[in-house]
């Protein structure tokens, strides 16, 4: 079992017993210091407290909310429309992720924006996991190749060691076709 980060995740290698850190792809920019909306810093107390507890961390540092803790303590009314919005995102045609975050600030005009982005996030989550296997049939279809593996997939390519750590970066990918790693959903318009 592993510990889950704002923008990584740390697990246990099981064959050498090393801490596996496993950095999203999609943070690499943040973890090099060069985005310029997250502090570098932040992310490294964020680590130490998931490692180490609250011993090796300043005692005014507050580690990040989840975006589910954020959304299960949402005033009843933004709650009754994200459920709304949810159950409306079956089938083929899936309501936009717009369109059902304006009906939940609709619900709730004072929602906080951190609170808005939890929601946004719930979402965009739902709707490419609703939209997933249309869109995989769409792919198949149209490109004639077979995707072989499911979005649950966690992948990574270790690139380093460094004391206890190996260092990887990796994410959840929507497949593999042979050797390659695909992202089916963020070309989902093309097979539409």
């Amino acid at each position: 079992m592993g510990t889950k980060l704002s923008w990584a995740y740390i697990g246990y290698a099981n064959t050498s017993g090393r801490c596996r850190l496993v950095i999203y792809a999609s943070q690499l920019a943040a973890c090099a210091g060069m985005n310029p909306f997250t502090d570098r810093h932040d992310m490294q107390l964020e680590l130490q407290h998931a490692m180490f507890g609250t011993d090796h961390v300043p005692p005014d540092y507050i580690p990040p909310k989840k975006r589910s803790d954020i959304v299960d303590v949402l005033p009843i009314e933004a709650k009754a429309a994200l459920d709304v919005a949810l159950k409306t995102m079956t089938g083929d045609d899936p309501v936009s992720v717009q369109t059902a975050c304006a009906e939940v600030k609709k619900a709730m005009p004072e929602i906080k924006k951190e609170e808005l982005d939890a929601v946004r996030t719930l979402l965009n989550a739902q709707h490419g996991n609703v939209g997933e296997p249309e869109i995989r049939r769409r792919f198949e279809a149209a490109t004639g190749v077979f995707v072989n593996q499911d979005s649950k997939f966690l992948s990574s390519k270790c690139l380093f060691k460094t004391g206890p750590f190996d260092v990887c970066v990796g994410g959840k990918h929507d497949g593999i076709v042979g050797d390659t790693v695909t992202e089916i959903k963020n070309r989902m318009r093309k097979f539409k």
